[in-house]
């Protein structure tokens, strides 16, 4: 780890409340984020709701009283509890992910990044086929290793930790691409080069996921976590991104 990273983290995080109060303190912004707020807070509820009606079948099918009763009661909630979180998060961003490039731009456009392209809508068309096929790609990606993480949850005794430290890292840097996704894909970016700019500034992108995949596992404001993911990754690419290359980008996606 290099001398940068707890001070570039610490620096993401800050992205992160800037966009909670850029958020707040921009009433225009309000009926961007209340939409989807009701929608989260719907799919949030369905998902567990869900979950907990299987752990209890589980439960049925268990020895009726014991310490062994007890035991995979605990590895079952605990399973359960990483299993809802990684469905969630998918729901949450599919949920966001219409409102998240006009709250991205708002947030570019106050904090003095270059102003919007007119609508043209051989653009928009070009560019909702590649955020169709970005999202197919990180979807695809989230679930294999969302996958893993749920494998290893299953492992006797150090399987619960194991998948914690695991899928907090798995949150955080799911978290950080949607956050970052809105504004980079608007700037016409490749998959592959939103995923360099991950790589290569990562402290930085992880602070901000930590800070969001922190607010998604907080009950009622983790339907806003997206929300403020935007407009905290608006903030972050306006300075991860040196403003030549930004330029660039801007120019090349008109």
């Amino acid at each position: 780890m290099s001398v940068r990273a707890p001070s570039d983290f610490g620096r993401g995080v800050g992205h992160g409340v800037r966009g909670a109060r850029l958020l707040l303190g921009t009433p225009r912004m309000w009926p961007l984020v209340l939409l989807p707020f009701v929608l989260s807070l719907l799919a949030f509820a369905a998902v567990f709701l869900a979950l907990f009606a299987l752990r209890d079948r589980w439960m049925a099918l268990l020895p009726a009283a014991g310490a062994l009763r007890t035991a995979l009661g605990v590895v079952a909630y605990i399973a359960l509890l990483v299993l809802g979180f990684f469905a969630y998060l998918p729901l949450a961003t599919l949920i966001a992910a219409p409102f998240n490039e006009s709250i991205a731009e708002a947030v570019e456009r106050r904090l003095g990044g270059a102003e919007p392209s007119p609508f043209s809508l051989g653009r928009f068309a070009r560019d909702l086929g590649r955020g169709i096929v970005h999202a197919l790609r990180s979807l695809a990606r989230y679930l294999v290793l969302a996958a893993a993480v749920f494998a290893v949850s299953l492992l006797p005794v150090v399987g619960p930790a194991l998948a914690l430290l695991g899928g907090g890292y798995l949150a955080a840097r799911f978290a950080a691409y949607d956050s970052l996704d809105a504004t980079l894909s608007r700037w016409g970016w490749s998959y592959t080069r939103k995923q360099e700019l991950l790589r290569r500034r990562r402290a930085l992108c992880m602070g901000l996921g930590a800070f969001v995949a922190a607010l998604l596992a907080v009950p009622v404001v983790n339907a806003l976590a997206l929300s403020v993911g935007a407009a905290g990754g608006a903030s972050l690419a306006l300075e991860g991104v040196p403003e030549a290359e930004r330029a660039a980008s801007t120019a090349a996606a008109r």
